[in-house]
């Protein structure tokens, strides 16, 4: 776009003499709101001004450098933002939209906040980048919402108590922090594809719950994994500040199950993970058991490693001892270890139909 087939705008005086221009200087076929290729150099601020836009209002291809407020504007007609960059704040707080909104490809650079909007028609807004975060608390999405490739790769995308009555789609997104918490879900999410490097527990049980709807089980383990190594830190934070001593212990337990778990499988995951710990443990155990009995030096460790693998084998394997008790404890230390190690392997190699 050539800077010449650029409208700008220098101030609030100028902007509200071409909305209130007469009907004759009106686009022929897009209406008084025609914005297109435009630029503003100023915080435009519609809250109070402009409660209601009739007709469809295009702002295509527009550059806000200043903040952009459009707080509680009932848009009545279609609302096109296509490759919008906003330099400064953007405020659609409290707004309703009563048909279709695009935002394809559109930037926005500073905090967007959608709060408590309501979107009657559908949202398709593909592409969209936010270089900090964008917040759509308590909002309604009545129809389809397409957010696929949305990159919000620096800040949190917010969608706490959002109410998605029709299907939502984030596909291939790249986002830093999302959150889900309490929203509600009529039919469907779809994050195939997308990268989200945090969530909370509750955000990935979400998300995994929505992969099993799909039947999409591998990207289900990926979330399940996410919403345990969550809860295993949520778990550390409440051990900090335990609400009373039957949660602190609670909490302990808890935690430690969660890493035995983690270190053991990967949370049913790696199943490389599962044959050293398997290995590494009952080696140890073994020398342990060795060491109790003088016989560290004296056997050929391999011949009986092996078998001491086994749950199943017997007391006093080795030729030629008689085990005290202390050994036999060891022993039986040794048995729950290698069953637990096999059990966990054998899961990871099943986590394919876990669920």
């Amino acid at each position: 776009m050539n800077k010449d087939d650029i409208n700008i705008f220098k101030s609030i005086k100028q902007l509200e003499d071409f909305i209130n221009r007469p009907k004759a200087s009106w686009h022929r076929k897009k209406g008084r709101y025609y914005f297109e290729n435009s630029q503003f150099n100023f915080d435009i601020n519609f809250e109070n001004k402009i409660d209601i836009l009739p007709s469809n209002v295009y702002f295509s291809n527009c550059i806000f450098k200043g903040k952009a407020s459009f707080k509680g504007i009932i848009f009545q007609g279609e609302a096109n933002f296509d490759n919008c960059t906003f330099k400064g704040q953007v405020d659609f707080t409290g707004c309703l939209f009563e048909k279709d909104v695009k935002f394809h490809n559109a930037t926005f650079e500073k905090d967007c906040y959608f709060n408590e909007s309501e979107f009657k028609g559908k949202v398709n807004a593909w592409k969209m980048t936010f270089i900090e975060n964008v917040t759509f608390k308590w909002t309604n999405f009545r129809k389809k919402a397409n957010l696929s490739e949305l990159i919000a790769e620096n800040g949190q995308v917010e969608l706490y108590g959002v109410n998605f009555e029709n299907n939502a789609y984030f596909y291939d997104s790249k986002i830093k922090r999302l959150d889900l918490k309490k929203s509600v879900i009529d039919k469907g999410l779809f994050f195939l594809g997308a990268e989200i490097k945090k969530a909370k527990r509750e955000t990935s049980r979400i998300i995994k719950n929505e992969f099993l709807k799909q039947n999409n089980r591998i990207e289900a383990l990926k979330y399940h994994q996410k919403e345990m190594s969550a809860y295993f830190i949520e778990l550390g934070r409440n051990i900090i500040k335990p609400k009373s001593f039957y949660s602190f212990l609670k909490n302990i337990g808890d935690i430690t199950i969660l890493l035995i778990n983690l270190i053991s499988n990967g949370f049913g995951l790696w199943w490389f993970m599962a044959i050293v710990f398997l290995f590494v443990s009952t080696y140890l155990i073994f020398n342990w058991y060795l060491t109790n009995l003088n016989l560290t030096y004296t056997i050929d460790f391999w011949t009986y490693y092996p078998e001491f693998i086994l749950p199943t084998h017997k007391f006093g394997f080795i030729d030629g001892t008689t085990p005290n008790n202390y050994a036999n404890i060891i022993d039986f230390l040794g048995r729950i270890v290698s069953s637990f190690g096999i059990y966990q392997t054998v899961q990871a190699f099943r986590k394919f139909g876990r669920f």
